[in-house]
C-alpha cells in the first residue's frame, strides 16, 4: 500500500476510535503519528498550539460551569484528532492530499482534485517568486500610482502564467493518458514507520478493551 492510501486509511481508523472505541491508550499512537510521521514538527507543533488556544477559549464556558468531566472529554478527543491530522498530513502538500483520496471518489473527480492541487502548488511557487520580484520593483517610498502599476502588473502575470500553466498541464496529461489514477505520477511509499503506526493503533484498541 503506498503512503497516501496507508495514511488516509490511518487517518479514518483513528477517528473511528476515537468517537467509538474511545480509550486513554489511543493518547500514544497519536503522539507517535504526531513526532515520527511529521513532515514538520516544529510546524505541526505551532498549529498544535493555536488550536489548543482557540481551544480553551470553548472549554473555558465548560469549566464556568463546573463541567470538568465534559471539558477533559472534548480537550482529549479534540487534541487527539487534531494531533493524527497534522502528523499524516501537515506540510505534505496538496498532491498528496489529492491522491489520498482518489480511491475514494470516481475518475472524473479524482483529475479534478488532482488538477486543483497541482495548479494550487504551482501558484504558491508564482507567490514566492513574486513577493522577491515586488521587492525589487518597488522601492519603501513609491507614490500610489507606482505601487498599484506595480501590483497590477503582478496580478495579470499570475493570470497569465496560471492559465499557460493549466493548459500545458491538460497537454501533459493527455499525452500521458491519465484517467484519474495515480499510475504514471510519483508516489510515495509506505515505510515501516508507517505501518508501525498502524500497528501501534490497532495495539492501543486491544490495551484499551482488556485495562479501562
Amino acid at each position: 500500500m503506498n503512503r497516501p492510501n496507508l495514511y488516509l486509511f490511518l487517518l479514518l481508523s483513528a477517528y473511528g476510535c476515537i468517537f467509538f472505541l474511545p480509550s486513554f491508550w489511543l493518547l500514544f499512537p497519536a503522539l507517535y503519528v504526531f513526532i515520527f510521521c511529521s513532515r514538520s514538527l516544529s510546524k505541526s507543533l505551532l498549529w498544535l498550539i493555536i488550536f489548543n488556544v482557540f481551544l480553551l477559549f470553548f472549554l473555558f464556558f465548560f469549566l464556568i460551569d463546573r463541567q470538568w468531566d465534559k471539558a477533559l472529554e472534548i480537550f482529549f478527543t479534540s487534541n487527539f484528532c487534531i494531533a493524527f491530522t497534522l502528523g499524516l498530513y501537515c506540510n505534505k502538500g496538496a498532491i498528496f492530499i489529492s491522491q489520498s483520496l482518489q480511491g475514494i471518489f470516481p475518475k472524473k473527480l479524482n483529475l479534478l482534485i488532482f488538477l486543483s492541487a497541482k495548479l494550487i502548488e504551482l501558484l504558491k511557487k508564482d507567490l514566492a517568486n513574486s513577493k522577491k520580484t515586488l521587492s525589487v520593483r518597488l522601492p519603501r517610498n513609491s507614490g500610489f500610482f507606482q505601487t498599484s502599476k506595480t501590483y497590477g502588473y503582478l496580478i495579470g502575470k499570475l493570470i497569465c502564467h496560471g492559465l499557460l500553466q493549466a493548459e500545458q498541464l491538460s497537454l501533459t496529461l493527455k499525452v500521458r493518458e491519465y484517467d484519474g489514477n495515480g499510475q504514471g505520477f510519483l508516489v510515495e511509499t509506505s515505510t515501516i514507520k508507517d505501518y508501525f503506526a498502524l500497528i501501534f493503533l490497532f495495539a492501543s484498541i486491544l490495551l484499551g478493551s482488556f485495562y479501562d
